[in-house]
């Protein structure tokens, strides 16, 4: 499967000539960069995660208690999230999220 999302980022449609041509170690350092950085849209889905997660905490207030505890991997649609970067934030980023939202909010006209 790696190979398949590879040779996609690299817009290659023959996946096996794409692997012909590679040596196994750049095979493995792909693999590797891949791991530090996706290139696919597991990286995308976190980032909606996050988002959707800290919308809920701040309509949290007005729309339910619930919402304050949603968490991103709830929005992530994988069958292995153990393969997923974690994306459980600490207190002091989920301050810091606060702190930009309401900067954000204070900016908007009435």
């Amino acid at each position: 499967m790696f190979a398949m999302r590879l040779a996609l980022a690299m817009k290659r449609v023959d996946v096996d000539g794409m692997l012909d041509e590679m040596d196994p170690e750049d095979l493995r350092e792909w693999q590797a960069f891949a791991a530090i950085d996706p290139f696919d849209e597991s990286r995308a889905d976190l980032r909606n995660g996050i988002l959707l997660a800290n919308l809920g905490a701040m309509l949290a207030p007005f729309c339910g208690a619930h919402l304050a505890d949603l968490r991103p991997l709830q929005f992530m649609p994988f069958e292995d999230r153990a393969a997923v970067i974690s994306a459980e934030i600490s207190e002091e980023q989920e301050a810091l999220n606060w702190a930009n939202l309401e900067a954000t909010v204070a900016m908007m006209p009435e």
